[in-house]
């Protein structure tokens, strides 16, 4: 993962670039990186980039003869060493809100020079120290994310007053190691005046031959142009169902601490590109920034994959009498337990030794609501109630059409970094408008509702929690998402946690 594209860790790469634009609003989502998040980001990233462009810079000095604070510093070699593989490797990332830059540094270890120095006290030439000497030469870039014309992400050097890369000398530091006569403190006592002279003397002309910040320029602009071939029109079920818009509709904002991204977040079926415009709402967004990322997804663009469904008759659910535990409750001749037999005794007697079928279907797209944290979907439906003679001969004969609402509430989380999950909480479907066959008695409202109660919601509750303990897979490459958590606000999904790099983590889709 190169050094920046964390910034399109939950963005599947597939290969479409012909979804219209909105024409209904600005944006759909928001996706927010923080200093912690880039921080990661960079420290993860930068190394792998390095090695990318196999820049293994070369570089020595000879010959440092300094005499300061009556000590005099020998050092026969210095050589250069990239340190990007220890623990002491280090890449800090601040915002700057204006003019909109991301100051990158580098503390200390991707450029340190190693040799060893002979420390001598000039009045006394016996006293004198040998030391491993390690100068380390931090430097730091800025850069801007941007949004190209066509609504792709943009990396480029920050135009700004000033130097965009620059090696910071006045902030190297030097440390001795594996000193002989460590009691002397020989090299210690002038390091001030001894630093301040090498750079003067040796170091500042020296490391220009490095060329770092040219080299880096070419890098940022490769970055670039991978991040513009990213395809922000993720497949959310590879091969099946839905793709997203992502195209940025805005410029990023840039705040203290975060980045804010906006992305359009239109739905379309896959097969067909046929369009769910996304419909215009005002996030309620805080400051968060405890962890490294924050997504917020609009309520509607949740509705608009229901809208697909709806239109492509698949909120569709049949429950039969096998659906049961032990085949108890659908069936037309019981003893025992909440049975349609037993309840409406017309029915045990006209179609005895049956099972009874409820076929449900959704009637329109269901509503999406956000209350006390969880998601609270309401829809209007239609149940056939079909009367099914097992045998194989057996016939099917329909005795009742009803019509009602269901209220379906859930609880969303987030399990192994990889998928959404859903717990029902509550399952409450309600039947009205019963239009049966004259000759069946006793199949009213109460009873019809009793029985759903009694017996098909235990039924479809295991079934939905099925559904949703498979989840939907979150399209993430070569990471995972870690003590993630989703929190739900009256138009949104606020959904925010760290970041954990290591290899491809991309789960398998098995929503449905």
């Amino acid at each position: 993962m190169n050094l920046l594209l964390l910034l399109c860790v939950l963005i599947y790469v597939s290969k479409s670039h012909d979804l219209e634009d909105s024409e209904n609003c600005d944006y759909g989502a928001i996706f927010r990186l923080t200093e912690k998040g880039l921080t990661y980001a960079a420290n993860t990233g930068f190394p792998s980039m390095w090695k990318e462009k196999k820049w293994n810079l070369s570089l020595s000095i000879y010959d440092v003869n300094e005499t300061v604070n009556g000590v005099n510093y020998f050092i026969e070699k210095l050589h250069l060493k990239q340190n990007m593989e220890n623990d002491n490797f280090k890449v800090s990332v601040d915002i700057d809100s204006n003019p909109g830059c991301l100051k990158v540094t580098i503390n200390d270890s991707l450029a340190a020079l190693q040799g060893s120095v002979l420390c001598s006290d000039i009045h006394t030439r016996h006293e004198a120290q040998h030391c491993n000497i390690t100068i380390y030469i931090p430097w730091y870039f800025k850069v801007h994310i941007g949004r190209d014309t066509d609504g792709s992400f943009n990396v480029q050097m920050c135009n700004v007053t000033g130097e965009s890369c620059s090696i910071l000398l006045a902030n190297i530091t030097i440390n001795y190691t594996d000193c002989v006569n460590p009691t002397e403190r020989l090299c210690e006592k002038g390091t001030e005046e001894f630093k301040h002279n090498f750079i003067k003397n040796k170091l500042n002309k020296t490391l220009q031959l490095l060329d770092v910040c040219n080299r880096l320029d070419k890098v940022i602009d490769a970055i670039s142009k991978k991040m513009k071939k990213t395809d922000l029109a993720p497949v959310i079920q590879p091969g099946f169902f839905f793709k997203v818009n992502l195209s940025m509709s805005e410029k990023p904002s840039y705040n203290k601490s975060y980045i804010d991204t906006y992305h359009k977040g239109d739905v379309f079926w896959h097969s067909t590109l046929e369009k769910y415009p996304t419909e215009c709402v005002n996030f309620d967004r805080d400051k968060s920034t405890s962890k490294m990322l924050y997504l917020w997804i609009s309520k509607y663009g949740i509705r608009n994959f229901l809208k697909g469904f709806q239109r492509h008759g698949m909120l569709h659910y049949m429950i039969t009498a096998e659906n049961l535990n032990a085949g108890h409750g659908l069936n037309t001749t019981c003893e025992v337990g909440v049975c349609v037999g037993r309840l409406v005794p017309s029915i045990a007697e006209k179609y005895p030794n049956c099972f009874v079928d409820l076929d449900w279907y959704s009637l329109k797209t269901p509503n999406v609501t956000f209350e006390k944290n969880l998601a609270v979907v309401k829809g209007e439906i239609v149940m056939f109630v079909n009367i099914r003679d097992p045998r194989p001969s057996g016939h099917t004969t329909r005795i009742a059409k009803l019509n009602g609402d269901v209220t379906l509430r859930l609880k969303l989380y987030i399990t192994n970094g990889t998928r959404i999950q859903g717990t029902v909480v509550a399952f409450d479907p309600y039947m009205k408008n019963i239009d049966v066959d004259p000759k069946i008695t006793g199949f009213d409202e109460q009873t019809v509702n009793f029985i759903l109660l009694g017996a098909v919601v235990v039924t479809a509750e295991p079934k939905l929690n099925e559904f949703g303990n498979k989840g939907l897979c979150i399209p993430i490459s070569h990471a995972k998402l870690k003590n993630a958590t989703i929190h739900l606000i009256d138009n949104a999904i606020v959904i925010g946690s760290d970041v954990e790099y290591g290899n491809d983590t991309y789960c398998t889709p098995s929503f449905f």
